[in-house]
């Protein structure tokens, strides 16, 4: 029982983890990140923004469900840093697309990669090349073959590590990181990635 949760979300909680296959932590973490969602929701549009409590509950639960393991909660979180929902900053937005990617939403990878591609301040090439790499292969192996083709990011991600790699600067970290991917060593392929 989480003493910072009102009594019904705790017995919400409590209720379906007894009828869940999941572990109370994993439920835990999928009932914070819906609940973050709803408060998210109820935030408005882009334009016309509500900052009220439900805004504050949200990143509150955003915040609370990283720390459970949520991927998908710092990608959202890095998204409302992003698009000014909260006042921007790029060491934040950068730390919560990292934290993400480790802990396994593939589209953080596309977000570093386009910050470090794009953002005149943060240019970085070799982190771009790869974070394109792995959402590449993540996304290759997460979808069929005709799905890739209509997908928007994977296709602007694709080209334009083709274009990276036409690059010397990221050709010989690339060239590392793609015979480790093909011997099938996708972890010490990814730790490349996070030491460059």
């Amino acid at each position: 029982i989480n003493d910072e949760l009102t009594w019904c979300e705790n017995t919400i909680l409590l209720y379906f983890a007894a009828l869940s296959t999941m572990t109370y932590k994993e439920f835990q973490q999928k009932v914070t990140l819906e609940l973050a969602s709803i408060y998210d929701n109820e935030r408005g549009t882009l334009s016309h923004p509500k900052k009220g409590e439900n805004f504050s509950k949200a990143v509150k639960m955003y915040e609370r469900a990283i720390i459970l393991g949520s991927g998908v909660s710092a990608h959202n979180l890095a998204l409302m840093y992003e698009r000014k929902m909260l006042p921007k900053d790029m060491q934040k937005i950068i730390e919560f697309y990292e934290r993400a990617a480790e802990l396994g939403n593939t589209q953080s990878y596309f977000s570093l990669a386009t910050i470090y591609y794009r953002n005149k301040e943060y240019i970085n090439l070799e982190r771009a090349a790869l974070n394109y790499s792995i959402y590449c292969n993540r996304m290759h192996r997460q979808m069929r073959e005709s799905d890739l083709i209509k997908n928007r990011n994977f296709i602007e991600a694709a080209i334009t590590l083709e274009h990276l790699l036409n690059n010397d600067i990221v050709w010989e970290l690339q060239y590392n990181y793609w015979k480790l991917f093909e011997q099938k060593d996708i972890e010490n392929a990814e730790i490349l990635f996070l030491i460059s």
